[in-house]
């Protein structure tokens, strides 16, 4: 997913420190992720991809709450599913 692509890349404390802090930087860097994902999915189905492991390791009660799920992960990995 993009959220844990990103938590990933600058390191998950950082990202929900960003994420309760600062949403204005946060959600134009998930979007370019997802963007990419999006186009690079839609590439390998064309090639002949038959499935997707997506992993969505930040939800968890570890790091968020469902609300915050549902609204800095969900709607990108719905995107990524439906690509």
């Amino acid at each position: 997913s993009a959220f844990t692509t990103l938590s990933r890349l600058a390191g998950v404390e950082l990202v929900m420190q960003a994420m309760r802090e600062n949403p204005g930087f946060l959600k134009p860097a998930l979007e370019a992720i997802t963007r990419t994902y999006e186009r690079y999915l839609t590439r390998a189905l064309e090639l002949g991809l038959h499935g997707v492991f997506l992993v969505v390791s930040a939800a968890s009660h570890q790091y968020m709450s469902p609300e915050e799920y549902t609204e800095w992960s969900l709607p990108y990995d719905r995107r990524l599913l439906e690509a």
